[in-house]
């Protein structure tokens, strides 16, 4: 019987890459080999998604340096800092236990009713938003958002949720 420890890094690192990120540096505890194993771009390469070139060259300035070369510095990068995509209007993460795609569409991208009327709403920016202009409720009568977004974007066999994100302003109502 062959121990764990006795296998070689690439075999361990093959064996990490079909678990998940949370396994994987969880792993890294184990032993020296499976440390460095699970440090490898050959592991954190099958975590990152197969299109991330196509959705970094949507994303400006670029987000990578030339200090993210390792791909699991590129992988706890996108789970903890997302990157803006399609001109400002949507950001990019990665969730960070499993590697799933998390998309958020800004308010631009939105079909909100009565949203091109100055009397009821008004594009502004806010310090706080990761969005370079947000939508600011004036006054209506009733609220209405459509979103669409293309399932080909999204990570497969995967449930999604949908949240509307809204801060009230003290004040306004």
């Amino acid at each position: 019987m062959v121990e764990l420890g006795a296998l070689p890094e690439d075999c361990i690192a093959h064996i990490l890459s079909l678990t998940t990120p949370l396994d994987a540096a969880r792993s890294a505890a184990v032993s020296r080999a499976f440390r460095t194993a699970s440090d490898s771009d050959a592991v954190w390469r099958n975590f990152l998604p197969p299109d991330l070139d196509l959705i970094v060259s949507t994303s400006s300035p670029p987000p990578f340096g030339p200090s993210l070369t390792r791909k699991k510095d590129v992988f706890l990068r996108l789970c903890s800092d997302p990157l803006l995509i399609d001109s400002g209007r949507k950001s990019f993460a990665l969730e960070k236990w499993s590697g799933k795609k998390c998309y958020m569409v800004g308010a631009r991208d939105l079909s909100i009713v009565w949203g091109n009327t100055p009397s009821s709403w008004r594009w502004s920016s806010f310090h706080v938003s990761r969005f370079p202009e947000v939508a600011e409720l004036i006054r209506v009568r009733w609220l209405e958002v459509h979103a669409k977004m293309e399932t080909r974007l999204l990570s497969a066999d995967t449930y999604y949720a949908a949240y509307f994100i809204f801060k009230f302003v003290h004040g306004n109502y």
